[in-house]
């Protein structure tokens, strides 16, 4: 049928702190590789929306010696598009989920979001180890 979407037969699990270092390890030095561990590590740390990972510029970002801190320019509130597409987001995890041995039809954009609160009720450490080598 023109126009159907596909439903997801429930909630995308949430990605664990384990399950993003997985797809972290995979990741290679390329600049669509640096980009993807960009998106996964500003995804899951900030547990931002995927309007507001797709609307950020590197102008974006500020590196302070407590951390980076964030821009938002456009929230849920404001859906314009900017070069990556909400659904790209989900493309880019369901890729990297994969390559790890994960389902990748259990994870979506949200799953970044969802792994972080996730993870801090469960009391796990934050990725801060990898964060590091989101800038390098």
């Amino acid at each position: 049928m023109p126009g159907a979407r596909a439903v997801r037969p429930g909630p995308a699990a949430a990605l664990m702190t384990d399950d993003l270092r997985r797809l972290l390890e995979l990741l290679d030095r390329t600049p669509l590789g640096l980009r993807d561990r960009a998106l996964l590590l500003l995804g899951f740390a900030g547990a931002f929306r995927r309007s507001e990972l797709v609307s950020l510029d590197v102008g974006d970002l500020e590196f302070t010696p407590r951390g980076v801190r964030v821009q938002l320019r456009r929230s849920k509130t404001d859906q314009e598009a900017g070069r990556l597409s909400d659904r790209g987001v989900a493309r880019v995890v369901q890729r990297w989920a994969e390559r790890a041995g994960l389902d990748p039809s259990r994870f979506a954009g949200h799953s970044l979001r969802a792994g972080l609160a996730t993870s801090a009720a469960a009391g796990r450490s934050p990725v801060s180890d990898q964060s590091a080598d989101a800038g390098s």
